[in-house]
């Protein structure tokens, strides 16, 4: 086979692929032991990355996973080639995480690549599941599990692909941990065939939303002595536990320590909101965040304050004390960020959580704040937190869902004036001005880049454009919209026809949405505003033939809209364009007019040339 006929373009194909979990008793211990075997062809030069295999093993502080069998064999026209043991790599990832790695010998267009594995894990609970779609096409996947009746797992189907096999059965007596202790098993077997790739795209969620995939969660385990341990638990047996918990609710109890590390000016605020505010610029600048965001690591506020560095959830418990500490209604937030996945409201798992952040009510107004990023202002919590829904972990009243609303207010605004001078040099003024998520991006890319690099960054963007000054205002005022001002020149060759594009600056160099059909939503995040005006001073050296036609694209529902229009005046030619997302999640069925939507903006700025004739 030379190309997969139901998609002519994949650059490799999954053959067959099979999981068999099943529960042993190693060592007078129950243990998950997982088979995987997987059977691929390489059908392009570029796919040779799937030679490099990556073997998830976790641990904790007492236990953790073992690797006991692992083989792979490259198989080409002339022969076959077997991975050997010294090409096998134990890679730590981080405290809890390790990976087996390896790469196949001897890959080649055409190649067949097999590989099995067996995993040993003492976490009964780590029956995570079964993915049957990847990032390439699958002819047919395969999950089977043997459990016993000590152990219940909700499982899950997510994706818009049905199971080709859904079969259950009970094999009675199959498991004995313990002689005279038997237990029933449920025997599954589930399989889809002719699976598509999943293509990312920008603009999305965390592809765990929307792979087609089965996932578990146990709910309940029953040990060698009969005893119920539950897993999967409801809200009021979180809210319980969470309240008592060392790294989480214990730490809430810090508000006397914050009370006297606050500075007296805060304290004698009396308006509740600016009071909040100066509260949270005080944390925000007090700690530095080491990018941890682990948040059921150990936690201790009163150090992490005390060292001036944290996790996020240290910085973010350590703003709920403050502020409980002045009377204001502040409470924990746990969430799940944008690529970690949108977390179960069916039931409390709260492995599904990741994040940790501020929830504050004033006057009735709530807040979501989070204190590590500099570049954040007061109200705003980053856009990787941007995933629909918190817990508001109360410990008075219970926990309950409040939905995550972005900052509306995002805008790019860029205004240009050019004029031609008398050698036919254009010379120019450009203010570009970012408001919301725009301009924490901006503070940031200028922040972590030199000047000077940052001005060759934005002169790439044009041939024959220098920049001549450049100022900023409002880079350090967080809570103001960030500008800058550059002055420019630029020339163009000597010639009698001049193509000029009016287009300096772009908002989307190309359609950012390229496939044929997308299974998933779009998720912009956050409304979206982009503002683009032009005015060109021709001083009699220029004369034009024609200006580019006006254009308005809407898309229904007040989702979205692109003007352009072109105006000339003593001289002077005028250019307006506007591009407003209005809505910031899409989902698949509209995503072909989004798709065209685009196409539309982007052929309005790459294809709008102005033909100027010089003159005389």
């Amino acid at each position: 086979m030379n190309a997969y006929p139901k998609d002519t373009l994949a650059k490799a194909v999954v053959l067959f692929e099979t999981g068999n979990y099943t529960f042993e008793v190693v060592d007078y211990k129950i243990v998950l032991v997982k088979k995987v075997y997987r059977k691929l062809k390489v059908l392009q030069e570029d796919a040779k990355n799937l030679a490099n295999i990556a073997i998830p093993l976790y641990n904790n502080s007492k236990e953790s996973e073992s690797l006991i069998a692992l083989k792979a064999v490259t198989t080409n026209k002339n022969g076959s080639d077997y991975l050997q043991q010294k090409d096998i790599f134990n890679n730590r990832v981080n405290g809890r995480l390790s990976e087996i790695t390896f790469a196949f010998p001897n890959v080649q267009n055409g190649s067949v690549l097999e590989y099995e594995y067996t995993v040993t894990s003492p976490f009964i609970f780590n029956l995570e599941g079964w993915s049957f779609q990847n990032n390439f096409p699958t002819v047919y996947s395969e999950f089977k599990a043997e459990i016993p009746g000590f152990y219940h797992y909700n499982r899950t189907l997510i994706g818009d692909k049905g199971l080709d096999v859904n079969h259950s059965e009970i094999k009675k007596n199959c498991f004995e941990p313990v002689k005279g202790n038997l237990a029933d098993c449920e025997i599954l077997t589930y399989a889809m065939s002719d699976i598509p790739a999943f293509i990312e795209e920008d603009f999305m969620l965390s592809k765990m939303n929307y792979l087609n995939r089965l996932d578990f969660q146990l709910k309940q385990a029953i040990d060698q002595r009969g005893n119920k341990h539950m897993y999967t638990k409801n809200w009021k047996t979180v809210d319980r536990e969470f309240k008592k918990d060392k790294n989480i609710g214990l730490q809430t109890r810090k508000n006397n320590f914050l009370s006297r590390q606050l500075p007296e000016s805060i304290s004698n605020i009396n308006d509740p909101l600016e009071k909040a505010k100066s509260i949270y610029s005080y944390i925000q600048n007090h700690f530095t965040w080491n990018n941890s965001t682990a948040l059921f690591s150990e936690a201790d506020v009163k150090k992490a304050f005390n060292e001036k560095v944290g996790s996020a959830a240290e910085i973010n418990l350590a703003l709920i004390n403050a502020l409980q500490a002045e009377d204001l209604d502040a409470e924990i937030g746990l969430l799940s960020t944008r690529n970690n996945g949108i977390p179960t409201k069916e039931f409390a798992v709260i492995s599904d959580f990741n994040y940790l952040v501020a929830h504050l009510k004033i006057n009735g107004e709530t807040f979501l704040l989070d204190a590590t990023d500099k570049y954040i202002p007061f109200g705003t919590i980053p856009f990787k937190c941007l995933n629909y829904q918190v817990r508001v972990m109360d410990f008075k009243e219970g926990s309950y869902w409040e939905p995550v609303h972005p900052n509306n207010q995002n805008v790019n605004h860029v205004n240009i004036q050019i004029e031609v001078d008398e050698n036919y040099n254009f010379i120019g003024k450009l203010r570009e001005t970012n408001k919301g998520y725009n301009a924490i991006s901006k503070r940031r890319q200028i922040s972590e880049t030199n000047k000077e690099g940052y001005l060759r960054q934005k002169e790439a963007g044009y041939s024959n454009l220098e920049i001549a000054t450049y100022k900023i205002k409002d880079q350090q005022d967080i809570d103001k919209p960030i500008s800058e001002d550059f002055e420019f020149t630029f020339t163009e060759k000597e010639a009698e026809n001049l193509i000029f594009d009016p287009f300096l600056f772009k908002s989307f160099e190309k359609n950012p949405f390229q496939l044929n059909n997308r299974h998933y939503a779009v998720d912009f995040g956050h409304p979206r505003t982009y503002s683009y005006l032009l005015s060109l001073n021709l001083n009699e050296k220029y004369t034009f033939e024609e200006l580019p036609e006006n254009k308005s694209i809407q898309m229904p529902n007040n989702m979205g809209e692109a003007l352009v229009t072109y105006s000339e005046n003593n001289g002077i030619i005028h250019l307006r364009f506007s591009m407003n997302i209005n809505q910031y999640h899409f989902d698949p069925q509209s995503y072909d007019g989004l798709k065209s939507f685009f196409n539309h903006v982007v052929q309005i700025q790459n294809n709008s040339p102005i033909v100027l004739k010089k003159l005389f």
